[in-house]
């Protein structure tokens, strides 16, 4: 079983939650505001 630190908080946690998957989290961002430009200039040109 595994056991917690006494000096973490849940500040903590969330903290190195965020930093270890800003990496995906900023490609997904990148990715869906790329495909909604996409998504516009499509309807334009039709």
């Amino acid at each position: 079983m595994a056991t917690d630190s006494p000096y973490s908080t849940e500040l903590d946690f969330w903290g190195g939650f965020l930093f270890i998957q800003a990496i995906p989290l900023l490609i997904l961002l990148v990715a869906l505001i790329w495909w909604f430009i996409c998504k516009g200039k499509e309807k334009i040109d039709t």
